[in-house]
């Protein structure tokens, strides 16, 4: 285990020695061992589907269930020092001396969307029905479909995504970012260690935190695209009898990939920032046309004791000990945690990107303020109405089964212009995952092309997007299911090791923010 020592000072202007170890180079590339851990860890899962499943599901399933607290506190102590940064004097702050990039809208936008991902949109209306009915537990073990179990389950659903997920990305963004800009080191997780490392920036540890970023976002933009395009083939069927088969799963892959091949060569501000503005004009009026076409004042009583709820049991859902409701809390908070922390280190890079010339203070609020009220609204507009429809008894949400990929097409299919609705919801979620899948291309790029920027600046991205959409067809392909899910839980367990790693890098920011000459 590192042992902390005094961070070594550097002056805005002052930049380390950067130059690359060439021994180390060689035997420890980012690029050679990324793309070799992942294609052990999808060939086991696809050759050997039931040991993977073994091991990699077993031992999430563990992390979930033995190391709660470690994720739960850690989660917490984040949220913690992210608030107390922001009201203190250190939250005047500035992620270098340069003026923003970026206007704030579109860093906003560009900052929801690599977040937001198509998953909200799909349980947007799933989770909080879930928590009503008892699929996997009910908050507090509250009677499953009752009015009270409702207004937990609307506010468990704005606690799993709120404050804790963002200020993890928050924390991660704002270490790396004023290692980058203030402390002129790469853009990297690993440059946020530093201090603590006592290394060159291209040392064997630096190398060995930046592969392991590489892998978890890789391989969990693949897992997303095949799990995702098994939802989005399901979605079709239901709603335009397109048969849900292997080979409408492999298309909708192959026209994302297309479609992101596009845009990616657009690059970060006519590509990402475009798309991403887009994204937040096309929910703003999918909101605006469902608040009108809906009967939402009927799901107003709901939202309000919803967030009276979501308030009062705060605490009680941010504590891991005694408590009695362990089937819901190890079945989604637990494990929503671990996935936050995993997707950390990408989402987290790639905010402290387009984040240069903003005060700590002013990324708290953008990263975590701002986002938890989009999800606040989404939920409540959403999710509160498909649980007064349940309440109501007016919705086939949950008939036959509760399904992620249907439950919000139910929903709309009950009100005016419903299949308008569901169109523009598609679209949405195509182009959430876009935003996403095109923001990691772009980080990966960056990790693994360190030492030469200029150097293949197309090639090395459109290799990746080739990896990415080989793997996550080969997955669907011959192991399915079950092989995209062996290979999820795998790339979930690297959320263990970051929940530590980023309490560290909050340690160094606070230490390397006091030594800093203002």
């Amino acid at each position: 285990m590192m042992k902390m020592g005094a961070p070594h000072n550097f002056s805005p202007i002052q930049e380390p020695d950067l130059s690359v170890n060439e021994d180390a180079g060689t035997l420890f590339s980012v690029l050679s061992v990324s793309v070799m851990s992942m294609l052990v860890i999808c060939l086991l899962s696809v050759i050997e589907p039931e040991w993977a499943k073994t091991i990699f599901i077993g031992a999430r399933r563990w992390s979930v269930i033995n190391l709660d607290w470690l994720l739960v506190s850690s989660a917490n102590l984040l949220l913690i020092i992210s608030l107390i940064l922001a009201i203190s004097p250190l939250g005047k702050r500035r992620l270098g001396g340069q003026p923003k990039e970026f206007s704030n809208i579109a860093w906003f936008s560009m900052v929801a969307f690599t977040g937001f991902g198509l998953t909200l949109v799909f349980w947007g209306v799933t989770e909080p029905v879930a928590f009503f009915t008892d699929w996997w537990g009910v908050p507090f073990n509250q009677t499953a479909q009752t009015e009270n179990a409702a207004e937990l389950a609307l506010s468990a659903s704005y606690y799993h995504w709120g404050l804790h997920p963002w200020a993890i990305y928050g924390m991660t963004a704002l270490a790396i970012a004023h290692s980058h800009f203030v402390k002129s080191l790469p853009l990297s997780l690993s440059s946020a260690f530093y201090s603590i490392l006592k290394q060159q920036p291209n040392s064997f540890c630096a190398k060995l935190i930046d592969s392991i970023t590489v892998i978890a976002t890789l391989l969990g933009v693949v897992t997303t695209l095949g799990l995702g395009a098994r939802q989005a083939a399901k979605t079709l069927e239901h709603l335009y009898d397109i048969p849900n088969s292997l080979l409408s799963q492999s298309v909708i892959i192959l026209v994302v990939s297309s479609i992101l091949f596009v845009i990616m060569q657009k690059g970060l501000n006519k590509g990402i920032k475009r798309i991403s503005l887009f994204n937040l004009i096309l929910v703003g009026v999918f909101l605006a046309a469902f608040l009108i076409l809906s009967e939402i004042s009927g799901s107003a009583r709901l939202v309000t004791n919803a967030s009276l709820h979501y308030l009062k049991s705060f605490v009680a859902l941010s504590e891991w000990s005694q408590r009695d409701d362990l089937k819901f809390f190890h079945g989604w908070t637990v494990f929503y945690w671990l996935w936050w922390f995993s997707w950390a280190p990408f989402i987290g890079l790639f905010i402290a990107r387009i984040s240069r010339g903003r005060s700590i203070r002013e990324c708290v609020i953008g990263i975590i303020i701002l986002p938890t009220i989009l999800t606040y609204a989404w939920f409540s507009i959403l999710g509160g109405t498909g649980l007064e429809q349940l309440l109501q008894g007016v919705s086939n949400i949950v008939e036959p089964r509760l399904s992620p990929s249907t439950a919000m097409f139910n929903m709309l299919s009950t009100m005016p212009l419903g299949q308008w609705l569901s169109a523009t919801a598609i679209l949405l979620v195509l182009l959430c995952f876009i935003t996403t899948s095109d923001s990691s291309l772009y980080i990966i790029r960056k990790l693994t092309n360190r030492s030469n920027e200029r150097h293949n600046g197309k090639k090395l991205p459109q290799f990746w997007l080739l990896l990415q959409t080989v793997l996550a067809l080969s997955l669907l392909t011959f192991g399915g299911k079950k092989a995209l899910e062996s290979v999820q839980s795998a790339s979930l367990l690297i959320g263990v090791l970051m929940s530590i790693l980023l309490l560290l890098s909050s340690v160094c920011l606070i230490l390397n923010l006091k030594q800093d000459k203002i």
